[in-house]
Order: C-alpha cells, then structure tokens, then sequence
C-alpha cells in the first residue's frame, strides 16, 4: 500500500531541482512574473499594462530560452508525475490518534 502525504509531496516538489527557475536578471523575471504570469493562468494582459521600460531585447531572448530550456521541459515532467500520482488507486483509512 502507498500512502501519500500531500503537503509533503507539495513541498518536496517545490524544493526539487527539477522544477527549480534558474537565476534571472531584473528584466527577465519582470517578463517571467508580470507578463508570462498573467498569460500563462489565462488572464488578459493590455500592452497598456506592460512597462516596457523594464526589460530590453536581451531579456526577451533570455525568456525565449528560459521557456524552451526550463519551463516546458518542466511542465512535461509535472504531466508525467500528475499521470503516476493518479494512477495510485484510493485508499481509504482512518487517522489513529494516541
């Protein structure tokens, strides 16, 4: 029988080096925080809202390959541990307290 504690799971995922962001400069992790952010949970973005001020050229390249290099290999890995996890059939039990 597996048991799964899932705010341990949680944690462990957050800490894993697997899903880790690399080290990003101000204008990448402005990019990565305030308009991939935004995209990526589906919520609308205006180019009003976006302060162009805050990245250059270099840092749009940088997010190019921080997406290609980092953040879709990672969601494949997050897919195939979501398939593994909902593979493990339910069990239901009951705490014991002492």
């Amino acid at each position: 029988m597996v048991t799964v504690n899932v705010k341990q799971l949680v944690s462990a995922i957050e800490e894993a080096e697997a899903f880790r962001l690399p080290d990003m400069n101000e204008g990448t992790g402005y990019l990565y925080g305030r308009v991939y952010g935004c995209l990526s949970e589906g919520r609308e973005l205006r180019l009003s809202e976006i302060d162009f001020e805050r990245f250059d050229l270099e840092d749009i390249d940088s997010m190019r390959d921080l997406y290609s290099e980092t953040l879709e290999c990672s969601g494949r890995k997050a897919d195939a541990l979501a398939r593994a996890l909902l593979d493990i059939p339910p069990h239901a039990s009951a705490s014991a307290f002492v």
